[in-house]
């Protein structure tokens, strides 16, 4: 009887520790399982486009559309492809900007068809045989009011000398009659300032039968009351004539100049540079108080130089 109890007990014993053992290796495994959170929904609003590329907010998009049930750009954009041949559409490209080609410049000095230039070589003869010979009283020249003797070429186109404006006011009278013949659609536009403007614009460094004169706004403006969109106006510095022509259109100052600097051992700007802001400035400030409403100041236009252009012999 005792030993039939002993085995009960044995067995309960056994069977007591075995469910233990079982608890025990259940919390081990659930103390080492990591609980699984839920997956969040994507969200449906895009980050400022500056935290994203292109490629980037593509996507976006493309989530954002599945998760509403919508059609993506991509089978959008396949639809349309089948409907359409050889195109290549990107959404996110950005727009093509068209720069409209500048349109050419044209300058005031050069317009319509050109001319040959003429043999100066019979010009030369004359001069030498004036310089050499008499026949100083004889008329050699006469266009509207401006006449000149044989004198009057000696003494402009000696060696030494500085040519006098009576020929310069001349040879713009001829231009002036060539536009009317010649180039009637710019006829008028181009305006031909006569060398008593020069005079006035750089009175206090030309010297007048001997002394130079304070410049005067006042004065320069009285005489530019009968002119007025291209400007030619002789401009005398150092005993020798130059060019300049304003053209307000194009914004710029053409300089016209026939001296060679580089035979000389100087530069265009060592004569010019100065020069053409005073020149320049002045003329500017008179034609304003002229005509304040008619005329630009262009005492700041770009400044362009015209090498070696024969104007003068």
């Amino acid at each position: 009887m005792e030993d039939a109890l002993r085995a009960v007990d044995q067995e309960q014993h056994r069977t007591e520790v075995t469910t233990e053992l079982q608890h025990a290796n259940d919390s081990t495994q659930s103390s080492q399982i990591t609980p699984v959170e839920p997956t969040p929904a994507p969200s449906l609003e895009l980050p400022p486009d500056t935290d994203m590329t292109d490629t980037q907010v593509y996507e976006k998009i493309e989530q954002i559309c599945r998760v509403e049930g919508a059609p993506t750009l991509s089978e959008l954009l396949a639809e349309t492809n089948e409907d359409t041949d050889d195109v290549n559409s990107t959404p996110w490209s950005q727009p093509k900007r068209f720069i409209q080609k500048p349109a050419r410049f044209v300058s005031p000095v050069v317009v319509g068809p050109s001319i040959m230039p003429s043999d100066v070589s019979l010009s030369v003869q004359l001069r030498d045989f004036l310089l050499n010979n008499g026949g100083r009283i004889v008329k050699l020249m006469e266009i509207d009011s401006y006449v000149a003797y044989g004198n009057d070429v000696v003494n402009s186109f000696s060696t030494g000398n500085q040519t006098e404006g009576l020929f310069i006011d001349a040879f713009s009278s001829i231009l002036i009659k060539d536009d009317r013949r010649n180039r009637p659609d710019t006829f008028g536009k181009r305006i031909f300032f006569s060398t008593s403007i020069s005079y006035l614009l750089h009175s206090d460094f030309i010297k007048i039968n001997g002394e130079t004169h304070d410049f005067s706004l006042d004065d320069l403006a009285g005489h530019l009351r009968e002119y007025f969109q291209n400007i030619m106006v002789p401009v005398l510095h150092h005993d020798h004539w130059s060019l300049y022509a304003i053209n307000i259109a194009h914004r710029r100052v053409d300089i016209m100049d026939s001296n060679n600097y580089n035979l000389i051992g100087t530069l265009e700007s060592d004569h010019h540079r100065a020069l053409s802001k005073r020149i320049v400035k002045r003329l500017s400030d008179a034609l304003h108080e002229v005509a304040p409403k008619s005329f630009c100041r262009f005492g700041g236009f770009r400044k362009n130089m015209w090498h070696h252009c024969y104007i003068t012999i």
